[in-house]
């Protein structure tokens, strides 16, 4: 599989599964690795936006979040999934008058899904960010537009129910019906606009620009925290994972496939790097998932002789397989600008549509 957009997900039975967004196909491994089943998803081509379409649901099942076209108008597709692969239900959302660009998909605790990302009037007009929260059953509840449109990003549902969306430099937090609490922006940083993790006392998020990589922390009213930014020699993880300890993950590549585990305030806690080498084979982490507080699987690609292929490393909670190396980590402190502005919301009445389509086994 040649796909960068790849995700993997524990299973009930210490398995896991991973779905690629490429290829619109599920993959269900046991715990020794062995691939058990595997269903492709036969709808159309989607456009390709970050890691986060990909979820598991409270009711241990997944769904799937992908942009296709409804005529001449791009919609969200959004797809919910038993624990078997097999669909419940898919639907479209959206109407002719605006564009949809998803980014990413949550659940909050009563299990309703979250959609965010950006909309573009059609013809050419109008940008914003959106928000829509849509029922188990697939039933929109609310949808609302934000005046930060036109830049790309991603946003987690939070502990208190609500939603914290990133909109490039900034931030809105938004409360369960999707009122604007508060929003912060950072500066001066242009890349790599990734989704935020919350933590115990806050929000960590990384802040990246053409040269250099690295993290923030705000508390929950957007201040920022421990003085700046803290960077290092590491390239950026498209998204941190958090550990049931409260702790969080992120996959990085240093030449080896690396893992790295920091507490609530960026101190690393573990550490620990693949160290396997042999002529004619490159590997880089991408993903990583938790089957308990013990073990950890490790998804990457390995090319060898320039034939691409996935693999996967289970390892312990030290993060360690039996051929390991630790690498240093320089983090240096910087200075980060931030200032709370405001933003602009609107209701909006959008479509809800049932998509039927091909699964093959």
């Amino acid at each position: 599989d040649r796909s960068s957009h790849i995700r993997v997900l524990p299973t009930l039975d210490n398995g896991w599964v991973v779905f690629s967004l490429d290829s619109l196909k599920l993959y269900k491994f046991n715990s020794c690795g062995v691939n058990e089943w595997s269903k492709k998803y036969l709808l159309p081509k989607p456009y390709v936006t970050q890691l986060e379409f990909f979820i598991k649901t409270q009711s241990g099942g997944y769904a799937i979040l992908t942009q296709i076209l409804n005529g001449a108008i791009r919609v969200s597709l959004l797809t919910v999934l038993d624990a078997s692969g097999n669909i419940i239900w898919s639907k479209m959302y959206g109407d002719s008058f605006y564009e949809h660009y998803s980014y990413t998909l949550g659940q909050d605790i009563a299990g309703n899904f979250i959609i965010y990302g950006n909309v573009s009037s059609v013809p050419v007009g109008s940008n914003y960010n959106m928000i829509c929260k849509i029922d188990g059953n697939g039933n929109i509840i609310w949808t609302k537009f934000y005046s930060w449109g036109g830049t790309w990003g991603g946003a987690i549902v939070t502990s208190d129910n609500g939603v914290l969306a990133r909109v490039g430099f900034l931030f809105i937090k938004t409360d369960s019906t999707g009122n604007v609490q508060w929003t912060t922006s950072f500066l001066p940083f242009n890349q790599n606009y990734y989704a935020p993790v919350e933590v115990s006392d806050g929000y960590i998020f990384n802040l990246s620009d053409n040269s250099t990589n690295g993290f923030c922390k705000m508390d929950k009213q957007g201040n920022l925290l421990l003085g700046g930014r803290k960077t290092f020699d590491y390239v950026t993880p498209p998204s941190l994972r958090k550990k049931s300890n409260g702790n969080v993950v992120g996959v990085f590549n240093k030449g080896y496939p690396t893992v790295i585990e920091f507490d609530k305030d960026l101190n690393v806690v573990n550490q620990s790097s693949i160290n396997y080498y042999q002529p004619g084979v490159t590997l880089s982490g991408t993903d990583i998932c938790f089957l308990n507080d013990s073990t950890a699987v490790l998804l990457g690609k390995a090319i060898v002789n320039f034939a691409h292929y996935l693999f996967f490393a289970k390892m312990n909670n030290q993060y360690q397989t039996g051929c390991d190396t630790v690498l240093s980590v320089n983090i240096t402190n910087d200075t980060v600008t931030q200032s709370l502005i405001s933003t602009t919301a609107m209701s909006y009445n959008m479509n809800a549509v049932d998509k039927n389509f091909i699964v093959e086994s």
